[in-house]
């Protein structure tokens, strides 16, 4: 066995209950230097409850890594009691070019009989892919994994920037890209407070904004987890904010800064297409109400900027490499799988579906029509049955937007860490995870039942004939468009944590001004 694993802080005197397996076989086309296959296991079993290796022609491999960490007593450091995570396991096994196009057998061992339904999920994963063609090395970019998904090239292509700028050491890589999260979500933070000083004019409303951003844990819980979300909302929340410039002041240097921050939002996260197809609606709606040329150019400006750059960092990355990624899975698929059941809940992303269909452009028509088949039995099947139908986006709807964690504590206990988590860290991922996300809940539901009351109070000044800006429907109408997306395309809990997040100013304000009519109630009585 390579690279065990075994010491002093190892359960001793236990069997092994229960075994679990699969077979997978890696594709050489999809195989780069340094890539790894990780075994997750989905469910509860135990503190040190299961264990995972691999077999391939005979040969047994063990996991160097494991998330969390293996437990060890080196002597810089007290022991970590990591006993207290008792659930979905990650195990990190590095994969070599001879095991490619071979038959790999996953065994999981499990140590107690009563925790024995939890499933197995492995997933090819690359390390490093920025920092490698930051350094010269294109090995990852020639692999399948791109051609499914090549609008992830932005992100990657923002790491690389990082990787350029930062001189980041291999090692310290991912460390670095954690912080870089962080600033970027306190960039994102002073973007919303000056939006609620734009909107909303009150040095109360504004003030709660800044405490309330603070206290929302989950934005930051997340920032660990290297992935486009956080660099993305940043962009896109200063272009909100230069948007919001633009209608209020006319000065057309807002609105350009506007297209090219949400179009290098779109560069690092594509859902961020949703902001800019949101303000060319409001452009649209602001044109109609007059100076029509101006207003009309303002609309093919930004339509023009983000729609005719969407794609550069792809481009760049084809010129580079001399790769041709086409356009990726088909849209439909994303559909396919929306309206489809997962392992996980209704709807949420599942790579069994359509997407291993796909290996590349030649694939783009028969995935798509497969696709399409699918989504037409779907439809038949939600006609026939409408209580079902109704069940389905009902618990799909649940599933993201009431989970008050939006996968922030899972992120931080499945993936690999740097050291034992002390702190505020062992407190949310260990003894204290149940009390954190109950606190957590209860803040989300106060954030929902604000943002509803400012919407209340918006729909009562529009009938009290005051009116409603046009910048005032921006942020609602983002929100309502990624509500709508997410109920029928692809779903995740943490893919509507921007749109919560963007929320806070307007339940600040509809709190504030539900307090201002009690008062005033009560003082004409």
């Amino acid at each position: 066995l390579t690279t065990p694993r075994a010491n002093n802080l190892l359960p001793a005197g236990r069997k092994v209950s229960h075994a679990k397996g699969t077979t997978l076989q890696i594709d050489k086309k999809d195989w780069a230097k340094g890539c790894y296959l990780t075994v997750g296991l989905e469910g509860y079993h135990g503190a040190e409850g299961a264990y995972t290796v691999i077999e391939c022609e005979g040969k047994l491999y063990g996991a160097p890594d494991r998330s969390p960490s293996y437990k060890t007593n080196a002597w810089e450091y007290i022991t970590a009691a990591g006993g207290a995570v008792d659930h979905h396991y990650s195990f990190y096994f590095p994969i070599t070019e001879e095991l490619c196009d071979k038959p790999i057998e996953v065994k999981v061992m499990g140590m107690n009989d009563n925790l024995t339904n939890y499933g197995i999920r492995c997933f090819l994963c690359y390390a490093n892919e920025a920092y490698k063609l930051a350094n010269g090395d294109y090995s990852p970019i020639g692999t399948v994994y791109f051609k499914r998904f090549p609008f992830q090239l932005g992100y990657v292509f923002w790491t690389e920037i990082c990787s350029r700028l930062l001189f980041l050491p291999d090692k310290t890589w991912g460390l670095v890209l954690q912080v870089v999260n962080i600033i970027c979500l306190a960039f994102a933070n002073v973007a919303l407070v000056r939006i609620s000083e734009r909107l909303f004019k009150n040095k109360a409303v504004t003030f709660a904004t800044a405490v309330m951003l603070i206290l929302f844990s989950q934005s930051v819980i997340f920032s660990s987890f290297m992935y486009g979300t956080i660099p993305g909302f940043a962009f896109a929340v200063w272009a909100v904010y230069n948007f919001i410039a633009y209608i209020q002041d006319e000065k057309i240097k807002n609105l350009v800064l506007a297209s090219i921050l949400v179009t290098v939002a779109v560069w690092i996260k594509l859902n961020n297409l949703i902001f800019a197809v949101a303000m060319i609606i409001i452009l649209v709606v602001h044109f109609l109400r007059g100076e029509y040329l101006k207003r009309f150019l303002s609309v093919c400006l930004m339509a023009l900027i983000v729609f005719g750059a969407k794609n550069l960092p792809v481009i760049q990355y084809e010129l580079r490499t001399g790769n041709d990624f086409g356009d990726g899975i088909p849209m439909v698929c994303w559909l396919s799988m929306g309206l489809g059941d997962s392992v996980f809940a209704p709807g949420w992303y599942d790579s069994q579906d359509t997407i291993a269909l796909f290996d590349g452009p030649e694939d783009a028509d028969y995935a798509s029509d497969t696709a399409k088949e699918r989504i037409k039995e779907r439809i038949e099947y939600f006609k026939e049955n409408p209580d079902k139908a109704y069940t389905f986006f009902k618990d799909k709807t649940y599933s993201q937007w009431n989970e008050p964690t939006f996968s922030s504590i899972w992120n931080n206990k499945v993936r690999g860490q740097y050291a034992p988590k002390v702190g505020y860290a062992k407190l949310v991922c260990g003894e204290g995870e149940e009390f954190t996300k109950n606190v957590m809940d209860v803040n989300v539901q106060f954030l929902y039942f604000g943002f509803m009351l400012s919407s209340a109070f918006m729909i009562f000044d529009k009938f009290k004939k005051k009116g409603i800006k046009d910048e005032f429907i921006l942020i609602p109408t983002v929100i309502i468009g990624g509500f709508l997306y997410h109920l029928l395309f692809e779903a995740k809990s943490q893919y509507v944590l921007p749109y919560v997040v963007i929320m806070i100013p307007y339940c600040v304000w509809g709190t504030y001004r539900l307090t201002v009519y009690i008062r005033n109630f009560i003082k004409n009585r």
